[in-house]
C-alpha cells in the first residue's frame, strides 16, 4: 500500500467525514450559545421590564412591545410594568391610557425609580393631581436619595397650588430627613421666614444647630436666629446668644451690631452707642447706611437730636425711600422744635408705608385670585415709585407670564 495512501484515505468505509461533520456542528452551537447567551430574549415579566427600560431611550416602540408582552404575561397584573408603561407612553405624549394603567396598578408596591420618574414627567405636563399620587408613596420610603427628590417635588407642587401647610410639610421632612444638608434648612428657613412665622423659624434655626453643620453656616444662623429673638421680643434669649458671640468674637462689627440694637432693646442706650461706634470703624459700605441709622435712633434716645439729623439727613440722601429714617428723622426734628420739618418727613414716612402696604395688600390679593393678572403691573409701579427697579422687573415679568407672555397693551 503507498504510504501517502495511507494517510489520505480514510478506513472504515469513509464514515469519519461525517463524524467530523457532527462535531464541527456541536462546536459551532457551543460557540453560538456562549457569544450569545446574554442576547437571549428576556424570558421573565421582570427580565422583559428591565430589557424595555434599556431601549426607552433610543427605541420607544420596542420598548412598548416588550412591557405589554410583560403585563400580558403577568396575566394583566403587573404594577411595576403598568407604571413603565405609563411612563414610556408619556414619554410620546400619549397619557389618556397611562391615566387607565395608574388607576389598576398598585402604586405601593412600584419601584422607587419608576415612581419617581413618572412622578416628575405628571408634574411637568401640569396634571398634579396625578403627580401627587404617584410621588406620595414614595415619602414612605426613608434613607433613599429619591425620596428626598420627590418631597421637593411634591413642596414646589403644594406651593403652586398654594396648600402651605402640605409644602411647609414637605420642606420640614426633607430637612429632617437630611439633617446635615445646610442647604435644607436654609429651604425651611426661607420659607417660614416668607410667612412670617417668626417662632417656627427661631425653632428651626434651634433645630438646625443641634446637627454637624459646616462651620459658616452655624455662624450665619447663630446671626439671623439672634435677628429673629430680637423682633420677637424674647430679649433673654437674645443676650444668651449675643453673649455667646461675644465670648468667641468680641470684635466682629457684625456682632456688636447685634449688641448695640439689643442694649437699645434693654434701655441701656450708652452701652448700645459705644458698642456701635466701634463697628462703625470695620463696617463696609453696604452695611454703613443701616448702622448711621441705628446710631441715629439711640442718639435720639439719648435725647441728642441734632447729632441724629445729621446722621438721618446722610441716610435719607443715600435712599430717599427709607421709610424708618423719615420717620425717625420727623421725630428728630421734633425734638429740636422744627415741626414743618418734622411733619415734612413725617408725610415722606407716610406715603412709603403706604405704597407697601398696597403692595403687601395686592400680593395676597393674587394669591387668592390669580386672575387679577392686572394687580401684576401695579405692584410694578409701586416698586418703581420706591426706586425699586429690579423688584418692579420681576413683577412686570411675573405679569407677562400670568398672561401667556401676551403684550400689555393687549390687555388694555
Amino acid at each position: 500500500m503507498n504510504p501517502n495512501e495511507a494517510i489520505s484515505k480514510p478506513q472504515g468505509g469513509g464514515r469519519v467525514w461525517p463524524i467530523v461533520a457532527v462535531l464541527a456542528i456541536g462546536v459551532a452551537l457551543a460557540a453560538w450559545w456562549f457569544f450569545s447567551r446574554d442576547q437571549a430574549p428576556p424570558a421573565t415579566p421582570a427580565e422583559m421590564l428591565t430589557k424595555a427600560l434599556s431601549l426607552a431611550g433610543t427605541n420607544r416602540a420596542e420598548s412598548e412591545r416588550l412591557i405589554r408582552r410583560a403585563i400580558e404575561k403577568s396575566d394583566g397584573r403587573f404594577d411595576d410594568g403598568q407604571l413603565a408603561l405609563a411612563t414610556v407612553l408619556a414619554a410620546g405624549d400619549q397619557w389618556t391610557e397611562g391615566e387607565q394603567l395608574l388607576r389598576t396598578a398598585n402604586l405601593e408596591e412600584c419601584r422607587t425609580d419608576l415612581l419617581l420618574l413618572h412622578g416628575r414627567q405628571l408634574a411637568d405636563h401640569g396634571d398634579l393631581d396625578a403627580a401627587v399620587r404617584v410621588l406620595s408613596p414614595l415619602r414612605d420610603r426613608e434613607g433613599t436619595d429619591e425620596a428626598l427628590v420627590a418631597l421637593e417635588v411634591l413642596s414646589v407642587i403644594h406651593h403652586d397650588r398654594k396648600e402651605l401647610v402640605e409644602e411647609l410639610d414637605c420642606v420640614r421632612e426633607v430637612a429632617q430627613r437630611d439633617p446635615d444638608n445646610p442647604t435644607r434648612w436654609w429651604v425651611l428657613y426661607n420659607v417660614l421666614t416668607q410667612r412670617q412665622s417668626t417662632q417656627l423659624a427661631i425653632e428651626a434655626l434651634r433645630q438646625a444647630l443641634t446637627h454637624k453643620l459646616p462651620e459658616r453656616d452655624q455662624t450665619e444662623m447663630r446671626h439671623r436666629l439672634v435677628e429673629l429673638l430680637m423682633q420677637s421680643g424674647d430679649l433673654a434669649a437674645a443676650r444668651v446668644e449675643v453673649n455667646r458671640m461675644l465670648k468667641s468674637d468680641t470684635e466682629s462689627p457684625r456682632v456688636l451690631v447685634h449688641q448695640a440694637n439689643l442694649c437699645r432693646l434693654e434701655g441701656k442706650f450708652a452701652e448700645g452707642l459705644a458698642a456701635l461706634e466701634t463697628a462703625i470703624t470695620q463696617l463696609g459700605p453696604e452695611k454703613l447706611r443701616e448702622a448711621r441709622r441705628l446710631r441715629a435712633i439711640l442718639l435720639i434716645d439719648l435725647g441728642r437730636f441734632a447729632d441724629a439729623t445729621r446722621d438721618l439727613e446722610s441716610v435719607v440722601a443715600e435712599d430717599p425711600f427709607d421709610q424708618v429714617a423719615h420717620s425717625k428723622l420727623a421725630e428728630a426734628y421734633r425734638g429740636l422744635n422744627q415741626a414743618d420739618k418734622g411733619d415734612e418727613h413725617a408725610a415722606i414716612a407716610e406715603s412709603i408705608k403706604q405704597k407697601r402696604q398696597s403692595i403687601s395688600q395686592a400680593t395676597r390679593t393674587l394669591e387668592r385670585e390669580p386672575d387679577r393678572v392686572e394687580l401684576y403691573d401695579q405692584i410694578a409701579d409701586w416698586y418703581r415709585e420706591l426706586n425699586e427697579s429690579d423688584s418692579a422687573i420681576a413683577w412686570e415679568r411675573r405679569g407677562k407670564q400670568a398672561r401667556g407672555a401676551v403684550p400689555r397693551a393687549n390687555h388694555e
